[in-house]
């Protein structure tokens, strides 16, 4: 089973500064690899976007209004995606309870929100339910980092501690079970520095994030539904 640590990101309060935390060079060279592997999966047809947040996952790939919906638990962050992407649908909901029919969605994406997710194998299994069938899974979650966060925003004076997990390449492995085609690849190694990171991160993420997954600050993973 995942890590756990007693925090989790209270979105609400971070919506109006959450597009601005994420514009150094590692964080802009790991959403370009984020892009480049959704992009080699092939997210096309419809896609449900899990934690969507404020549409990042649309900052990366353009979709069509009709063939996207994205859905989150922060109303807030709701907010800022419907002012941005106004013809798009975006629905409040929890990922381990959709609403949506079985069979409705070709691709499935879930970026960082998976380590927020209260109940992980319902998510899980939620995930498989909506897929079509030969539908995909790409989700990106946080690895063990150690005592040492990442994420830019931890001291700032509206961020509360909450629940966050924390997995490695076997919890994704065992969590995701009931889809095919597993594979789990490393993203943004914790002994690089950042400005080598930055300048080198495809080459970083074939090799380091390949071999040895766990020795990176999150877990990228892809999988599909039995046709």
């Amino acid at each position: 089973m995942p890590e756990t640590t007693r925090r989790r990101i209270p979105y609400d309060h971070l919506a109006d500064q959450y597009d601005a935390m994420f514009t150094r060079p590692r964080d802009q060279a790991e959403n370009r690899e984020v892009a480049r592997r959704i992009r080699k999966l092939g997210a096309s047809g419809t896609v449900l976007d899990l934690g969507c947040g404020t549409g990042f996952f649309l900052e990366l790939i353009a979709k069509d209004p009709s063939e996207y919906v994205g859905i989150d638990i922060s109303a807030a962050m709701l907010a800022k995606a419907r002012l941005k992407y106004p013809e798009h649908a975006f629905d409040i909901g929890d990922m381990s309870q959709l609403s949506y029919e079985a069979d409705s969605f070709d691709f499935v994406v879930a970026l960082w929100s998976f380590s927020y997710t209260t109940n992980p194998e319902r998510a899980a299994n939620e995930v498989r339910r909506v897929l079509k069938p030969g539908g995909k899974f790409f989700a990106i979650v946080y690895a063990d980092w150690g005592p040492v966060s990442p994420l830019p925003y931890e001291d700032w004076p509206s961020y509360h501690p909450v629940t966050r997990s924390m997995f490695s390449a076997a919890d994704i492995y065992s969590l995701f079970r009931c889809l095919n085609d597993r594979r789990v690849t490393g993203l943004s190694a914790k002994a690089v520095p950042d400005a080598i990171s930055a300048r080198f991160m495809p080459l970083e993420t074939r090799l380091i994030g390949r071999l040895f997954p766990d020795a990176c600050r999150y877990l990228m993973f892809s999988g599909s539904k039995c046709a």
